[in-house]
C-alpha cells in the first residue's frame, strides 16, 4: 500500500544529481548551513534509499534511510530501516506530505524485508502517529570536576593517549563489533567514515573539533572516548569500554583534563555505572529522555526474533492503522526464551496500540507503568505476565543519532 501524496505532490526516489537541493531544502526546517563538507557526506548515502516529495519539480520534502542491524534481546540482529534528514518545507506543512513520504519508506522497508524501522527525533510529538515508540531512554549527567572523587575498587594497569581519525578508523570498528549489548547498530566501514567519524561545525555548538582517547591494555584497545572541550567545559559524546578499567581510565582522564569544571556526560545509558563510581553520589545530575524510537514493519518477525525472561502465553489485540497487516489478536509464546507469535482468534489478554508495543520491544519500559497511564489494557495478571516477558535484566541503549 501506498499513501497517496497530496495534490500536485510526487513522492519519488531522489535523482542524485539533485542531493545539493535536496540538502539545500532539508537545511531550512533543520537550520543549518548547507555547507560543501555536509553536501559532499551526503553524496555516501544508498541513493536507492532517499526519497523526496517533488511539488512542480522543486523539492519541498525529504527523507532517507540507513540499513541497520540491530541487537535485540537475546542477542539476535535484526535489519532495521534507520530514518534520516526527514522533513517538510514551511510552505508546505499539514497537507499531507510528511504522511506520504512516511507511507513511501514503510513500504520500502518492507519491501526489503526490513522488520523494524528506528529513528532519532527532533520532536516527540511526530511520529506516535506512524507506529513509533519511544522504545530507549538515553541520560545525560553532569558534574562538577571538584566534586568528582573517584572511589578505587579497581586500578588499571593500561594507558590512555589520544589518536587522530586515521589511526581511530583503524581500530576502533574492529573494538566496537566486540562489543555487545541490546540497542546497539551495527557500523559498518563506510558508515565510520562518512557518518560517525563526520564532524561537522554545525553539530559543535562552540565547542573544539572531536578529540579522540582510547585505552590500551598491552597494545590492545579495551576502550574509547570521543570528547570535546570548550572554555571550562568537557563535553562526552561516546565511551565505549568493556571493561570497568577501562572505564576508569576513561573517566578519570576525562575529569583530569585542565582549566576545566564542569563535565557533562551526553546521551549515555540509564544504568551507567559513573554514579557508582563517584564518592559524593549526590555529584551527579542527570536529566534523561527518550533517544531511539522503534516501529515494527513486521509484528511476528520481530516478536519471534528477541528472546522473553518469562515463559508462558499472551493474547494481543493490537491497532495499526498505518501498518494494517499488523492489526488483529496475536498468540505470543515464550519457552526457555524462545518465542513463537501466530494469529488466533483467542480472546486477548491484552490492548494495546502498535506504538505502545514498539516502546515495550527492547525491554526497557515497564508494561506496568504503561497501563497505570492508560496506554495499554488488560486485567493487572496480564499486564504483569507482560511486563515479566519483556523487561530486560540490562536497560537498552541505543546512542546513534542520525
Amino acid at each position: 500500500m501506498t499513501d497517496p501524496a497530496p495534490g500536485g505532490v510526487e513522492i519519488l526516489q531522489l535523482p542524485f544529481d539533485r542531493i545539493e537541493e535536496f540538502v539545500r531544502a532539508a537545511s531550512v526546517p533543520f537550520s543549518f548551513d548547507p555547507d560543501a563538507d555536509i553536501i559532499e557526506s551526503s553524496k555516501n548515502w544508498d541513493q536507492a534509499r532517499v526519497i523526496a516529495a517533488f511539488e512542480e519539480d522543486r523539492i519541498v520534502g525529504t527523507a532517507a534511510t540507513f540499513e541497520y542491524p540491530v541487537t535485540v534481546p537475546g542477542g539476535a540482529q535484526l535489519v532495521s530501516s534507520g530514518l534520516t534528514f526527514v522533513t517538510v518545507l514551511p510552505s508546505h506543512r499539514r497537507r499531507g506530505v510528511l504522511t506520504a513520504m512516511m507511507g513511501r519508506l514503510r513500504d520500502d522497508g518492507r519491501s526489503r524485508g526490513e522488520p523494524l524501522a528506528s529513528l532519532w527525533a527532533s520532536e516527540t510529538m511526530i511520529y506516535g502517529r506512524y507506529g513509533f515508540g519511544e522504545a530507549v531512554e538515553a541520560v545525560t549527567y553532569r558534574i562538577k570536576r571538584d566534586r568528582a572523587a573517584f572511589r578505587a575498587p579497581v586500578e588499571p594497569s593500561g594507558r590512555v593517549r589520544l589518536v587522530d581519525v586515521e589511526e581511530a578508523l583503524g581500530v576502533l570498528p574492529e573494538f566496537y563489533a566486540s562489543l555487545d549489548w541490546v540497542g546497539k547498530f551495527g557500523r559498518d566501514a563506510t558508515h565510520w567514515k562518512s557518518w560517525i567519524m563526520w564532524d561537522p561545525e554545525f553539530d559543535r555548538s562552540g565547542f573544539t573539533k572531536r578529540r579522540i582517547a582510547v585505552y590500551e591494555e598491552a597494545g590492545s584497545v579495551r576502550g574509547y572516548t570521543f570528547f570535546r572541550t570548550k572554555w571550562s567545559r568537557v563535553r562526552v559524546d561516546e565511551l565505549m569500554t568493556q571493561s570497568p578499567e577501562a572505564r576508569v581510565a576513561l573517566y578519570r582522564f576525562l575529569f583530569g583534563i585542565d582549566l576545566m569544571n564542569d563535565i557533562e556526560l551526553r546521551a549515555h545509558r540509564v544504568d551507567e555505572p559513573i554514579r557508582w563510581m563517584l564518592e559524593d553520589t549526590r555529584a551527579l545530575r542527570r536529566h534523561g529522555s527518550e533517544f531511539m524510537w522503534f516501529r515494527l514493519l513486521d509484528l511476528p518477525a520481530c516478536l519471534t526474533a528477541r528472546t522473553y525472561a518469562a515463559a508462558g502465553h499472551v493474547v494481543l489485540e493490537v491497532t495499526d492503522s498505518f501498518a494494517p497487516w499488523n492489526e488483529g489478536r496475536w498468540l505470543l509464546e515464550a519457552d526457555r526464551g524462545a518465542a513463537t507469535c501466530t494469529p488466533t482468534d483467542a480472546e486477548p489478554d491484552v490492548f494495546l496500540d502498535t506504538s505502545q508495543l514498539a516502546a515495550l520491544y527492547m525491554g526497557g519500559r515497564s508494561a506496568l507503568t504503561m497501563a497505570g497511564a492508560g496506554l495499554l489494557r488488560g486485567s493487572d495478571e496480564a499486564v504483569r505476565h507482560l511486563d515479566a516477558m519483556f523487561r530486560t535484566s540490562e536497560a537498552p541503549w541505543s546512542p546513534e543519532s542520525y
